[in-house]
Protein backbone atom coordinates (compact mmCIF):
# COMPACT_ATOMS: atom_id res chain seq x y z
CA UNK A 1 0.00 0.00 0.00
CA UNK A 2 1.09 3.84 -0.02
CA UNK A 3 0.13 6.42 1.35
CA UNK A 4 0.39 9.28 -1.58
CA UNK A 5 -0.26 7.18 -4.85
CA UNK A 6 -2.98 5.61 -6.68
CA UNK A 7 -3.71 3.52 -9.19
CA UNK A 8 -6.44 3.10 -12.55
CA UNK A 9 -6.49 -0.12 -15.30
CA UNK A 10 -8.44 -0.06 -17.30
CA UNK A 11 -9.24 -3.37 -19.92
CA UNK A 12 -9.14 -2.36 -23.69
CA UNK A 13 -9.69 -5.91 -26.08
CA UNK A 14 -6.57 -8.04 -25.07
CA UNK A 15 -4.49 -4.72 -23.68
CA UNK A 16 -4.28 -2.73 -20.58
CA UNK A 17 -3.61 0.84 -19.81
CA UNK A 18 -2.35 1.51 -16.61
CA UNK A 19 -2.17 4.97 -14.96
CA UNK A 20 -0.50 5.03 -12.06
CA UNK A 21 -0.63 9.05 -9.73
CA UNK A 22 2.08 9.83 -7.22
CA UNK A 23 2.68 12.72 -4.98
CA UNK A 24 5.82 14.19 -4.63
CA UNK A 25 7.47 13.39 -0.83
CA UNK A 26 8.51 17.38 -0.19
CA UNK A 27 7.98 19.35 -3.81
CA UNK A 28 4.22 20.48 -4.85
CA UNK A 29 4.37 17.92 -7.33
CA UNK A 30 1.90 15.19 -8.89
CA UNK A 31 3.85 12.67 -11.11
CA UNK A 32 1.48 10.58 -13.91
CA UNK A 33 2.63 7.84 -15.10
CA UNK A 34 1.02 6.10 -18.32
CA UNK A 35 1.90 2.73 -19.38
CA UNK A 36 0.32 0.13 -22.62
CA UNK A 37 0.95 -3.46 -22.07
CA UNK A 38 0.44 -3.92 -25.47
CA UNK A 39 1.18 -1.95 -28.83
CA UNK A 40 2.42 1.42 -29.04
CA UNK A 41 -0.36 3.93 -28.94
CA UNK A 42 -0.59 7.65 -29.41
CA UNK A 43 -1.75 9.17 -25.98
CA UNK A 44 -4.42 12.47 -25.93
CA UNK A 45 -3.88 13.69 -22.40
CA UNK A 46 -6.30 16.87 -21.92
CA UNK A 47 -7.53 18.98 -18.83
CA UNK A 48 -9.76 21.67 -17.92
CA UNK A 49 -8.27 24.30 -16.34
CA UNK A 50 -10.37 25.66 -13.46
CA UNK A 51 -7.75 28.85 -12.33
CA UNK A 52 -10.49 30.64 -9.85
CA UNK A 53 -13.15 29.61 -7.78
CA UNK A 54 -15.13 27.93 -10.29
CA UNK A 55 -15.33 26.75 -13.69
CA UNK A 56 -15.08 28.77 -16.59
CA UNK A 57 -14.96 31.81 -14.14
CA UNK A 58 -12.29 33.95 -16.03
CA UNK A 59 -9.93 33.86 -19.08
CA UNK A 60 -7.22 32.24 -17.59
CA UNK A 61 -3.48 32.37 -19.26
CA UNK A 62 -1.84 29.03 -20.99
CA UNK A 63 1.43 29.42 -22.01
CA UNK A 64 2.80 26.69 -24.15
CA UNK A 65 7.18 25.80 -24.32
CA UNK A 66 6.17 23.40 -27.53
CA UNK A 67 10.73 22.72 -27.34
CA UNK A 68 10.07 21.35 -23.74
CA UNK A 69 6.82 19.99 -24.26
CA UNK A 70 5.85 22.37 -20.95
CA UNK A 71 2.43 24.19 -20.59
CA UNK A 72 2.40 26.85 -17.74
CA UNK A 73 -1.13 28.45 -16.59
CA UNK A 74 -1.81 31.45 -14.83
CA UNK A 75 -5.09 32.63 -13.73
CA UNK A 76 -6.99 35.71 -15.10
CA UNK A 77 -5.25 38.90 -13.54
CA UNK A 78 -9.00 40.27 -12.74
CA UNK A 79 -9.66 37.24 -10.85
CA UNK A 80 -10.28 36.67 -7.10
CA UNK A 81 -7.69 34.00 -6.92
CA UNK A 82 -5.01 36.28 -8.82
CA UNK A 83 -5.81 39.57 -6.39
CA UNK A 84 -5.46 36.87 -3.87
CA UNK A 85 -2.17 35.42 -4.87
CA UNK A 86 -0.40 36.78 -8.25
CA UNK A 87 2.41 35.15 -8.38
CA UNK A 88 0.84 31.50 -8.12
CA UNK A 89 1.98 29.22 -11.19
CA UNK A 90 0.89 25.87 -12.17
CA UNK A 91 3.14 23.97 -14.77
CA UNK A 92 2.63 20.67 -16.58
CA UNK A 93 5.97 18.75 -17.70
CA UNK A 94 7.45 15.77 -19.16
CA UNK A 95 10.62 14.50 -18.76
CA UNK A 96 10.52 13.21 -22.61
CA UNK A 97 9.46 15.42 -24.53
CA UNK A 98 10.39 13.61 -27.54
CA UNK A 99 7.43 11.60 -27.40
CA UNK A 100 4.99 14.74 -27.90
CA UNK A 101 4.17 15.58 -31.24
CA UNK A 102 1.88 18.78 -30.68
CA UNK A 103 1.27 20.42 -26.82
CA UNK A 104 -1.46 23.42 -27.17
CA UNK A 105 -5.22 24.45 -26.18
CA UNK A 106 -8.45 23.38 -27.32
CA UNK A 107 -7.57 22.98 -30.86
CA UNK A 108 -6.00 19.27 -30.20
CA UNK A 109 -9.88 18.10 -28.97
CA UNK A 110 -11.30 18.68 -32.46
CA UNK A 111 -11.19 16.64 -35.31
CA UNK A 112 -10.80 20.61 -37.92
CA UNK A 113 -8.00 21.77 -35.06
CA UNK A 114 -9.75 24.85 -34.48
CA UNK A 115 -9.41 26.46 -31.04
CA UNK A 116 -13.14 27.47 -29.56
CA UNK A 117 -11.26 29.45 -26.39
CA UNK A 118 -12.17 26.75 -24.09
CA UNK A 119 -9.99 26.20 -20.84
CA UNK A 120 -8.50 23.15 -21.61
CA UNK A 121 -4.79 22.01 -22.00
CA UNK A 122 -3.85 18.88 -24.47
CA UNK A 123 -0.64 16.88 -24.71
CA UNK A 124 -0.72 14.61 -28.07
CA UNK A 125 2.06 11.61 -27.83
CA UNK A 126 3.64 9.88 -30.72
CA UNK A 127 2.33 5.92 -30.22
CA UNK A 128 4.90 4.74 -27.51
CA UNK A 129 4.01 2.28 -24.43
CA UNK A 130 4.99 4.58 -21.48
CA UNK A 131 4.80 8.22 -20.91
CA UNK A 132 5.23 10.24 -17.51
CA UNK A 133 3.47 13.99 -17.09
CA UNK A 134 4.14 15.83 -13.97
CA UNK A 135 2.18 18.74 -12.75
CA UNK A 136 4.20 21.26 -10.92
CA UNK A 137 2.18 24.38 -8.68
CA UNK A 138 4.13 27.37 -7.27
CA UNK A 139 2.56 29.74 -4.98
CA UNK A 140 5.41 32.80 -5.03
CA UNK A 141 7.66 33.43 -7.81
CA UNK A 142 10.30 33.20 -6.00
CA UNK A 143 12.58 31.91 -8.79
CA UNK A 144 12.71 27.91 -8.31
CA UNK A 145 9.35 27.11 -10.47
CA UNK A 146 12.17 27.03 -12.95
CA UNK A 147 14.36 24.72 -11.24
CA UNK A 148 10.91 22.66 -9.72
CA UNK A 149 10.29 22.37 -13.66
CA UNK A 150 13.58 21.48 -14.75
CA UNK A 151 14.00 19.15 -12.30
CA UNK A 152 11.40 17.18 -12.75
CA UNK A 153 12.03 17.08 -16.90
CA UNK A 154 15.19 15.27 -15.80
CA UNK A 155 13.99 11.23 -16.77
CA UNK A 156 15.64 10.12 -12.90
CA UNK A 157 13.80 12.50 -11.24
CA UNK A 158 10.01 13.05 -12.65
CA UNK A 159 9.39 9.51 -11.05
CA UNK A 160 7.99 10.36 -7.80
CA UNK A 161 8.72 7.56 -5.47
CA UNK A 162 5.93 5.65 -3.28
CA UNK A 163 5.83 6.14 0.44
CA UNK A 164 5.13 2.86 2.00
CA UNK A 165 3.16 2.16 5.09
CA UNK A 166 2.46 -0.54 7.41
CA UNK A 167 -0.73 -0.07 8.56
CA UNK A 168 -2.44 -2.75 10.24
CA UNK A 169 -6.21 -3.42 10.87
CA UNK A 170 -6.71 -5.50 13.12
CA UNK A 171 -5.03 -7.46 16.12
CA UNK A 172 -1.59 -7.65 14.86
Amino acid sequence: MALNQCRWIYKCDDDWLTVTCTAADLDPAMTFALEASGAPIAWLICGEIAAGPAEFDGSPSLTIDARRARLTIRPDRKSVLAKHQPAITFHVVTPSPEIVSRVGGDELLFLDHAARRLPYFAIQTRPTTSFTLVFVGELDDDGSADALCAKYESPREAIARPVRSRISFGGT
